[in-house]
């Protein structure tokens, strides 16, 4: 029966290196162990392969990977690595070439490694040919690893070189890989002859990382002695120490000359000895002077502690003598504990002194036990007082909401109905914009009352968003005759986002509603909501109403909005209309938002009426803001009309509206 070999890739490097020691074996052992071939050979251009090659190397493979003990297999596997002649190499590639990878991979990267050992351009060239894949990566491996025994500065300028990013990028970390196990003062020598290439920084964290594995006290001296490092090898060096021994480690990191390196060193060191004293290690945190580096590191500190045992790091945090300290302390171990046990945390953290921090911990404390445990969630918010609950349902609800929001409205009626009213609007739009149609079951069950109200609100916001033309009349059909101000209210909610995606088509659907106050109302809210987006395009609009009662307020409400932003262009475009009740409304509105806007100095609204000339519509509307005006500073309203080139008749009738003497 045949074997299916599964020899993890990683072990690869490690049989290739075993024949590399192989062929240091004496003479006489070559012939079995392995070989060493002329420095002159070039495989693939010598004598052709041994007849039978193919057949021979799969009978062999088959019955090694036939052993049924993994010691038996491994070793048969090995002999036929080392056992293929040198000139048979490629051609023995060739023939692994058709087998499963599992099957190939040791024997390949054996050949490939030995290949290699002899002319290495060659072997990385054929390996470099194949598809990517855990194949080419054992192959590739092995190949560097025996050209980097060799020459490693041969190896690493050749990597280099390469084009493709990848490729380079891979190589030269397989290389300095080989080089940082063995001889890591030379991989830095090599790291440092390659010049300013782009992965020059991950090289030597890489390095220096394998290095503080093995030896962190030597790569800390040598780090120190370095220049031009990455910032991540300080914290990998002190991190690796501290797992050893965090009192050497932390006098070295404390002697790192480099304050931003030895900020990243101390960190280092705390990250991993507050794992096993974290005691210790805030202590030691509590010392240095305030600033972000303490924080930070007690932050961390702290963090591993009550992981382990929040007890204990309650009892530290509590007895804190400085009480600024003693607060986030105290907080940070609350939000920590909060993450592992909700339910336990929330009395604490309500229990903290009131602030911005306590509340987002609260906040996310309780949102994890609606998560976890939403029956629990739901019971907590309901035993709160209503100032409380004012101030934590929502981060609940929004939970529910995102599981299962026939929750979220059992939690929501259950609350103090103030509570409720100030948020059933922003929960229904929230469920509805998910699932609208059991959003509107729920609000229709609801009494009546602000709550509905308030629900009706959200749920036609939300709905507004993907089709405002049903929205709208959902609304009319689901309010009652005697909350009209509430409907208009509703659907002038409605009409603000009508007018954002499809404005005609709203202000066409309100000119069609039987003529009444909501009409006007909901046509003129929509129009303007267009002007603020649109002001030329709302004004066409009103402009070619047809004279009558719907064109007067849908001009003024155009030329009302449109004066906030620019109410010269807006009064140009109301003295360009008709001379009829539509061109005096908008006027006037144009007057009146262009002097409110500084009710002190209303010169450029009372200059531009004047400029009208003869206008009787403008003279009325000059009257309203003169009259106005004179309320706020009479003596200026005075000036003005006495100075100003208007009728005689008209000036004295404008004088009479400003009071005193």
């Amino acid at each position: 029966m045949k074997f299916r070999l599964a020899i993890p890739l990683a072990v690869i490097g490690a049989l290739a290196l075993g024949w590399a020691v192989g062929r240091q074996l004496p003479p006489s052992t070559a012939g079995h162990r392995g070989f060493a071939p002329s420095p002159s050979r070039t495989l693939g251009t010598v004598e052709p392969p041994a007849s039978g090659l193919s057949e021979s190397l799969n009978e062999d493979l088959d019955h090694a990977l036939g052993e049924p003990r993994p010691t038996h297999r491994s070793d048969a596997v090995m002999t036929i690595g080392l056992s293929v002649a040198p000139r048979d190499i490629p051609a023995a590639l060739a023939v692994l070439a058709k087998r499963r990878e599992a099957e190939a991979a040791t024997v390949g990267a054996l050949l490939v490694g030995r290949w290699a050992a002899v002319d290495p351009v060659r072997a990385l060239a054929y390996v470099q040919a194949l598809p990517r894949s855990a194949l080419r990566d054992g192959y590739l491996r092995a190949a560097l690893a025996e050209w980097t025994a060799a020459d490693p500065t041969a190896a690493g300028t050749w990597a280099a070189r390469l084009g493709d990013r990848r490729e380079r990028k891979r190589c030269l970390a397989l290389i300095v890989e080989e080089v940082a196990d063995k001889d890591p003062q030379g991989g830095l020598a090599l790291i440092a002859s390659l010049g300013n290439i782009p992965a020059r920084g991950q090289l030597q964290a890489s390095l220096f990382r394998r290095w503080a594995g093995r030896d962190p006290g030597a790569a800390a001296a040598a780090a120190v002695g370095a220049t031009g490092l990455p910032a991540a090898v300080y914290a990998d060096i002190a991190s690796a120490w501290a797992s050893s021994n965090a009192p050497m480690a932390l006098a070295w990191a404390r002697n790192v000359p480099s304050i931003q390196d030895r900020n990243r060193a101390l960190a280092g060191v705390v990250s991993v000895w507050s794992k096993s004293e974290p005691g210790a290690a805030a202590a030691f945190a509590l010392g240095l002077p305030p600033g972000q580096l303490q924080n930070d590191l007690l932050g961390a500190a702290v963090s591993q502690w009550t992981s382990a045992d929040y007890a204990g790091a309650m009892n530290w945090a509590t007895n804190l003598p400085a009480w600024g300290i003693r607060i986030r302390m105290v907080q940070e171990v609350v939000d920590q504990w909060g993450q592992a046990d909700p339910a336990a945390a929330l009395p604490y953290a309500l229990a903290l002194q009131p602030s911005e921090q306590q509340r987002r911990i609260v906040a996310d404390i309780c949102t994890r036990l609606a998560s976890t445990d939403p029956d629990a969630g739901i019971a907590w918010v309901q035993q709160l007082p209503a100032p409380l609950q004012r101030q934590f349902a929502n981060p609940v609800l929004s939970q529910l909401l995102s599981q299962d929001p026939q929750l979220a409205g059992s939690l929501m009626v259950s609350l103090d109905q103030n509570v409720q009213n100030e948020l059933v609007g922003n929960v229904v739009a929230t469920w509805a914009a998910r699932d609208s149609a059991s959003a509107r079951d729920w609000v229709e069950a609801l009494p009546e009352g602000v709550s509905k109200y308030e629900a009706l609100s959200g749920l036609a916001q939300a709905w507004a968003q993907s089709d405002p033309k049903a929205a709208a009349e959902y609304v009319m059909q689901a309010m009652p005759s005697t909350e009209a101000p509430r409907e208009a209210a509703l659907l002038g909610l409605i009409a603000h986002t009508w007018a954002s995606t499809a404005p005609e088509a709203g202000a066409n659907w309100a000119l069609a509603l039987p003529d009444s106050s909501l009409k006007t109302e909901v046509l003129t809210s929509l129009l303007a909501s267009w002007t603020a987006r649109s002001p030329q395009e709302a004004a066409e609009y009103a402009a070619a109403l047809s004279p009558g009662s719907d064109r007067a307020p849908a001009s003024a409400a155009v030329a009302e909005q449109w004066a906030y932003t620019d109410a010269q262009a807006a009064g140009n475009w109301a003295a360009s209309l008709p001379s009829d009740t539509a061109r005096a409304g908008a006027i006037r509105a144009v007057a009146d938002t262009w002097s409110g806007s500084d009710p002190t100095h209303p010169v450029a609204a009372a200059s531009w009426l004047a400029s009208l000339g003869d206008d009787a519509q403008a003279q009325v509307a000059l009257g309203s803001v003169i009259k106005r005006w004179g309320q706020v500073d009479a003596g200026s309203a005075k000036t003005w009309v006495q100075g100003s080139a208007l009728p005689g008749a008209l000036k004295m009738a404008l004088l009479g509206q400003i009071p005193g003497p």
